[in-house]
């Protein structure tokens, strides 16, 4: 999503307004992803961005779990590609202390990997 972003949601650009409804407020922008984890301290090195073609991915998965949705698919298709995509996030997890009120540790949750390259969509 494009366009500045409050605490309350991101202003919506004039084309999609007929289409917006209270549900889409959590969409958000890269920066706006980058600048809400940064004081947290939970993590270093955050790099956000718009995934490239992350429209056409959002088109894809949007055919498979709504095919009969064409007020959305219309919109993707139309707008997505300046307006709407994925947002890809990357960041360093630094180890923090939860307070009991926090428990379960939602960062434990988390197996620590080994991460590979990997081709999840062949074009």
């Amino acid at each position: 999503m494009t366009g500045a972003n409050s605490e309350n949601g991101p202003t919506v650009p004039p084309e999609l307004r007929d289409w917006w409804t209270q549900d889409l407020w959590s969409l958000k922008t890269a920066d706006w992803i980058r600048q809400l984890s940064t004081p947290t301290g939970l993590f270093t090195n955050i790099q956000t961005a718009n995934m490239p073609d992350g429209w056409r991915h959002w088109l894809a998965w949007h055919h498979f779990v709504a095919p009969d949705n064409h007020t959305e698919i219309n919109v993707i298709r139309a707008y997505a590609r300046r307006t709407m995509g994925y947002v890809q996030v990357v960041a360093e997890r630094m180890t923090a202390k939860c307070e009991e009120y926090c428990s379960p540790d939602p960062l434990k949750t988390f197996p620590t990997l080994e991460y590979k390259t990997v081709l999840l969509l062949a074009t």
